[in-house]
């Protein structure tokens, strides 16, 4: 470990420095209500004005992440020996290295920890080890990274889809089984001209000298359907798409793309229209309505 690490870590400038003490009984005229005796400290946990710790501790997580696989025993004296304990600033590294190592892990349930352990913190109390923390293994005392032990969830899609021809699906949405004409798009980035905007060419006009109206090009993301350019995909089941765009789904974070990767089960393709299939269409293709 460097020997200044440290310094690297404390020695910054503390949030809250510029703050002054504000307090509507400073200013009163009232002097038979003013208090009688005032502690120091009233200023800062009533006004908010002490100073807050700004430790810089992306170093120290860097370090640890490179011990990986080496004795806890050997990378915790070499910590020990680049720290003064006399220091306040130096012992306070110590503080910092629970926050980073698990290192009194104890086996548990997997009910408790997906991982199989946690750990008791002298600062943090008793924790389960999260996956891919580092950790040590109470086995052989190795730094290592924490596995999970406990298989994922995974998610039933509600739209499974059955394809008749090759622009029509069979789609089942919300128990509901669906005839759903198919139509493809693409994604292309293409080099452009750039089209100024009114208020470009205004800011132009006020500053000549910027020559800010030279012409550039620009890439663009256009999504193709049927030969023409539109602005986004209109899904039948899921409603007004950007394929470009993320968005959060109730267990991960997932691009519209998949989204319909899910229900169709094909790329590049999306829900143009649908109707709601008959009896006769149910019978025909074995289907059957929740």
């Amino acid at each position: 470990m460097r020997d200044d690490m440290d310094k690297i870590i404390t020695e910054r400038v503390r949030h809250g420095a510029g703050r002054t003490r504000r307090d509507p009984a400073r200013g009163s005229k009232d002097y038979d209500n003013l208090p009688h005796y005032e502690s120091t400290r009233r200023h800062h946990n009533v006004n908010h004005t002490a100073k807050e710790f700004s430790d810089n501790l992306a170093p120290l997580k860097r370090y640890f992440d490179k011990q990986v696989g080496r004795p806890w025993s050997k990378v915790y004296a070499e910590i020990a020996q680049g720290i003064d304990t006399r220091k306040t600033t130096s012992a306070h590294i110590l503080q910092h290295v629970d926050q980073f190592v698990a290192s009194n892990c104890v086996p548990c349930e997997l009910t408790e920890s997906v991982t199989g352990y946690v750990y008791h913190s002298e600062h943090y109390g008793r924790w389960a080890v999260g996956e891919n923390q580092i950790m040590v293994d109470p086995s052989d005392g190795i730094l290592k990274r924490a596995k999970r032990r406990v298989p994922r969830k995974t998610f039933k899609v509600d739209s499974p889809t059955r394809f008749l021809t090759d622009k029509r699906a069979a789609v089942k949405h919300k128990g509901i089984w669906y005839d759903v004409e198919i139509a493809t798009y693409e994604i292309k980035k293409v080099v452009q001209p750039h089209v100024f905007t009114a208020k470009e060419i205004k800011w132009a006009e006020e500053n000549p000298a910027l020559d800010l109206l030279k012409p550039r090009n620009e890439t663009v993301t256009l999504i193709y359907s049927g030969g023409e350019i539109i602005s986004s995909v209109k899904d039948c089941n899921i409603g007004l798409m950007n394929p470009n765009s993320y968005q959060k789904t109730s267990y991960r974070y997932k691009n519209d793309t998949e989204r319909m990767f899910d229900i169709y089960r094909r790329r590049n393709v999306y829900g143009k229209s649908r109707k709601t299939m008959n009896a006769n269409d149910l019978r025909k293709f074995n289907l059957v309505n929740d």
